[in-house]
């Protein structure tokens, strides 16, 4: 028997819908330029945003290619 839709399940998306325009209503002001949303407005040290950005690629990589050559070639790939 599958679960049922509860009314707290569509409070939770509805609380989502509106809470996420509105925080991004609030906070517009910060961000002028698409370069500044990736780059911390310029404020970030180099070696943070360097190992944001390749946290980010191996997080990528684990999560998409590894489960794909996981699923073609078997368990061996898990040593990698």
């Amino acid at each position: 028997m599958a679960p049922r839709d509860g009314p707290d399940d569509y409070a939770v998306l509805v609380f989502y819908f509106v809470y996420l325009p509105a925080i991004s209503w609030v906070f517009r002001r910060f961000v002028t330029h698409v370069s500044e949303y990736f780059r911390g407005g310029g404020k970030a040290l180099w070696g943070i945003v360097g190992g944001s950005a390749f946290m980010v690629a191996s997080r990528t990589w684990t999560f998409t290619g590894a489960a794909s050559k996981t699923y073609s070639d078997g368990w061996p790939i898990i040593a990698l």
